[in-house]
């Protein structure tokens, strides 16, 4: 560790860690947050229209056998919005940043000012902890086009996307649960303790990687034990009848 009167200055915890090649932040906060959640919101608007004409949604009424055209229900176009903001935020985002870890903290175009701002609530992000860039290799290369793929099953309406769905939620949360657990199980030293960067960036952005994926997973849980126990149920009636 290089002598304190030698170390660069940064916001950084803990505050003895050194980082010799961080050049500042030239982004503002606010510029920063208001950017990505702006592409966010305007991702989500448009993904909403798509899957609201999807045509591969129907309904039967009472009276009528026939098959007429219908949205997808609330319930799918909300899990649709979500896998495809998980699409751009993995593979786009998250990609970013293993791809460049190395050198994030010497750059200052948005997207490294992007991850320089998160840093702030978990400095591993900075100094390219080989923890932090495994979870984020496999989320951004693996969860990130699984993502987009969930989103087209969904579009079309595909009764197998529940598989997948079930599967990339899985991964979510465990990924989620390791990277909370090998930081706080050390007493959190690489999280800044201001309420905004601890609570809000590092516990708050994080926890929709927890809960969405578990009423995801209990969601498709259920249509998949669904056709179990009906792919099931003429063996049983056999077994009745004998």
């Amino acid at each position: 560790m290089a002598p304190l009167s030698d170390m660069i200055p940064h916001p950084y915890y803990p505050r003895t860690l050194s980082i010799p090649s961080y050049s500042g932040r030239t982004w503002s906060p606010l510029q920063i947050l208001g950017i990505f959640f702006s592409i966010i919101f305007i991702t989500m608007v448009i993904g909403y229209r798509v899957i609201s004409v999807s045509p591969h949604y129907s309904s039967k009424t009472k009276s009528s056998k026939v098959a007429q055209a219908s949205s997808a229900p609330l319930g799918t176009r909300l899990i649709f919005l979500w896998f495809l903001a998980c699409s751009g935020i993995h593979f786009i985002t998250e990609g970013y940043y293993v791809a460049f870890n190395q050198t994030i903290a010497s750059r200052n175009s948005f997207m490294a000012e992007l991850w320089k701002e998160y840093a702030l609530s978990d400095s591993r992000y900075i100094t390219s902890d080989q923890t932090i860039v495994w979870i984020e290799a496999i989320t951004a290369y693996i969860w990130g086009p699984l993502c987009f793929i969930a989103c087209c099953m969904i579009y079309k309406n595909c009764s197998k996307r529940h598989l997948v769905l079930f599967s990339i939620s899985f991964g979510q949360l465990y990924g989620d649960i390791i990277y909370y657990a090998t930081t706080l199980a050390e007493g959190a030293p690489h999280c800044n303790p201001h309420p905004f960067y601890f609570y809000f960036y590092f516990i708050f952005m994080n926890l929709f990687w927890i809960f969405i994926p578990i009423i995801v997973m209990m969601d498709s849980g259920k249509v998949i034990m669904s056709a179990l126990n009906a792919t099931h149920a003429p063996e049983k009636e056999t077994r009745k009848n004998k």
